[in-house]
């Protein structure tokens, strides 16, 4: 047997406080260090100024403790910077692959023939390393298992250099986490991009920023994402931003800014989105053939570039095309198929409901069991007679080409063409109709009756570019007490009535408000209010009530009712009746003619008349001619008064303030102020002056 050799300690040499125990040994002069163990080492310190490491730890067989408050712990490790902590041996049960994985062969120490042996070390400022051949290899480095790797480096000679790995973090047996900020957790796990996180045994992130998290998942590109076992994230064109994501057991985003989520959901082309299991969105013919596809659903497909397959089976196949439902199909360009088995095979059609079927191009079939087909253009609840482009939706719906009818019995007339017809037997030829009714003929209808024109509501009825809004209102057309169509009106063209029961017989008028109503023969009239009524030519009725009866009339206001011919009344309730007359003000009564009336309470019958005032009254004016004063007759001029002005009543007269001084002249008809009565009076007041005894004065 081997003779045992002795144990030797020093405590003498540089510092004192020194400890180094075992053959070779050294601190070759660390302050306040300890070396035990065959051949530990502390080697001497190259920073000038500096006698040595100061309060290292190397313990065991061939150790190193190469930087300050270093610690290394085991056989054939290195702690090799500041802070830096190794704890583990070179013991390895085989001989590990080190390709791709940071391995550095051991500098010196006993022979050994493995291939790719290697030192547990820890050679970066505060970087640890635990475990049998560990090794953490930059600044702020952490691996730990059995061959862990966190950080990359070389090795010339016995000098161990970084290149990056800074702040790496490799967890588990054989994990290396080779980049600056890159995290392994996991048994043969890898990270070997800048800031890449890899987790879950034998994943993998080989790209900047990519996450790999699941057994065998992969993160293959920059800014990718794959979770899920089996997972992958992956550009197949290699273009350097990716920003793929595949979340899933076996999932696949095999393209830029894809995401893949579901067992074997796969999203193939850029911008593809597949959620579900067994989704696919996209395709691999290449090109931009399946770019922007979206599969939502279990088995849904859309390989076509910019389509949507939403449902459990659903398949979109055309450019654009959307499918939606369980078992939906779209396989034409910009088809359309929402429902249940619904199915869009035409262009730019729309097949809408339970197994609903739309070929023909550019057809809308909305309903459950629906169809329009090339050959016959003909689908349960819809008729025969509709056209290429028609709109037909409803039991016994017809549209005409390019017509809209919508509603049971709703028809868009075949005679006109681009009618629409929205309702329960609403009726339209050539223009809108929206609301419930049945048909003209049976006067129960919502009819667009010619063209260009609009109806908009319950039993409403209109006429040639005319426009009807609100249930029972009318257009050229009159109706009974019970709303049904009663004749057509002579006008109506170009008319607008809006509100319930409003109606406009005349036209290029406009009638707004319930019960609102332009009559005949009273083109360009407007009627705005609760019950206002226009029924002359450009008369108009603003007010709740308010009535414009003749020609170019105004009545504003509640209750007012101008009959006058270009008369007009503003405030509430007056009665003007008198041609071109006016009146302004509350509870007014004007019958005279070219009369005008500026207050309240007034009653005016006389022609050419003014009245201002509350209450003030106005009677016939009185002629004065001349007037006699001392035996003397002088003649007045303006004694022929066409009228008068009132500005009061008896009793409640009012002054007349700020007059100008008038014109005093024998053909004056100004009026005459306070200041010219006062000059006069003065001078009578002086009575008679002689000029001596000339007989003159």
């Amino acid at each position: 047997a081997q003779a045992a050799m002795p144990v030797t300690c020093n405590m003498t040499g540089v510092s004192e406080r020194d400890l180094f125990c075992g053959v070779d040994s050294s601190t070759s002069g660390a302050l306040e260090s300890i070396a035990i163990g065959s051949s530990a080492f502390i080697p001497k310190a190259n920073i000038p100024g500096k006698s040595g490491i100061e309060q290292a730890i190397a313990i065991g067989s061939r150790v190193q403790a190469a930087g300050d408050n270093s610690l290394v712990i085991g056989n054939d490790a290195i702690a090799g910077k500041s802070g830096s902590i190794a704890i583990g041996g070179d013991d390895a049960a085989e001989t590990y692959n080190a390709n791709g994985k940071g391995y550095i062969l051991r500098a010196s120490g006993r022979d050994n023939n493995l291939t790719n042996f290697r030192a547990n070390a820890a050679l970066g400022n505060a970087a640890v390393s635990l475990g049998a051949n560990s090794q953490a290899l930059a600044d702020g480095a952490i691996s730990i298992g059995a061959a862990a790797t966190a950080g990359d480096g070389t090795q010339s000679g016995t000098i161990w250099s970084s290149t990056s790995g800074k702040q790496s973090i490799a967890l588990g047996g054989e994990s290396s986490a080779l980049k600056d900020n890159s995290m392994a957790l996991g048994y043969r796990t890898t990270a070997t991009g800048y800031s890449s996180t890899a987790i879950g045994n034998n994943a993998s992130a080989t790209h900047n920023d990519s996450i790999a998290m699941g057994t065998n998942s992969q993160a293959r590109d920059m800014y990718s994402i794959a979770i899920g076992a089996n997972s992958v994230a992956q550009n197949s064109s290699r273009i350097i931003v990716a920003n793929s994501v595949a979340i899933g057991q076996s999932a696949k985003a095999m393209a830029s800014n894809t995401f893949a989520a579901g067992s074997l959901a796969q999203a193939l082309s850029p911008g593809a989105i597949a959620f579900g299991p067994s989704a696919t969105a996209g395709n691999t013919d290449g090109a931009t053939q399946g770019n922007n596809a979206i599969a939502v659903g279990y088995l849904a497909s859309a390989p076509a570039q910019n389509t949507l397959a939403f449902g459990r089976g659903a398949t979109a196949t055309g450019v654009q095309g959307i499918a939606m439902g369980y078992g939906a199909r779209s396989s034409a360009e910009e088809a359309i198929a929402l429902g249940m088995n619904a199915t869009a095979a035409g262009s730019d059609t729309l097949a809408l409901g339970k197994n609903a079927h739309a070929d023909a191009a550019g057809a809308i079939i909305i309903g459950t069991g629906t169809k329009n087909t090339k050959s016959t253009l003909t689908g349960i609840g819809l008729p025969a007679d509709n056209g290429i482009n028609a709109i037909g939706i409803g039991s016994s719906a017809k549209s005409a080409a390019n017509g809209i009818a919508i509603g049971r019995g709703a028809e868009a007339k075949i005679s006109e063409a681009r009618a629409i017809a929205i309702g329960d037997g609403a009726v339209s030829a050539g223009g809108i109709a929206l609301g419930q009714g049945a048909s003209v003929v049976k006067g129960n209808n919502l009819s667009g009756t010619a063209s260009a024109s609009v109806a908009i509501g319950r039993q409403t009825t209109v006429a040639d570019y005319g426009v009807a809004l609100g249930s029972r209102a009318s257009v050229g057309m009159t109706l009974t007490a019970g709303g049904n169509p009663e004749k057509l009106t002579t006008g109506g063209l170009y008319g607008t009535a809006v509100g319930i029961n409003s109606g406009v017989y005349s036209n290029s008028a406009l009638a707004v408000g319930h019960n609102a109503k332009v009559s005949e023969n009273a083109n360009a009239a407007l009627a705005v209010g609760y019950n206002s009524q226009s029924s002359a030519q450009n008369a108009i009725a603003i007010g709740n009530s308010a009535k414009a009866t003749a020609v170019n009339t105004i009545s504003i206001g509640t209750g007012n009712t101008v009959s006058g011919n270009n008369s007009g009344a503003i405030g509430d309730p007056s009665t003007v009746s008198g041609a071109d007359s006016y009146s302004l003000g509350n509870n007014n009564t004007v019958s005279a003619s070219n009369a005008f009336v500026l207050g309240n309470v007034v009653n005016n019958a006389v022609d050419n008349s003014v009245v201002l005032g509350n209450g003030s009254t106005v009677l016939t004016a009185v002629a004065t001619p001349e007037y006699t004063v001392n035996g003397v007759s002088h003649v007045f001029a303006g004694s022929a008064p066409v009228s008068t002005v009132s500005i009061g009543d008896s009793g409640k007269e009012r002054t007349l303030t700020n007059v100008a001084a008038g014109r005093i002249s024998a053909t004056s008809t100004d009026a005459i102020n306070g200041s010219q009565l006062f000059a006069v009076t003065s001078e009578v007041e002086k009575g008679n002056q002689f000029a001596g005894n000339t007989g003159t004065f």
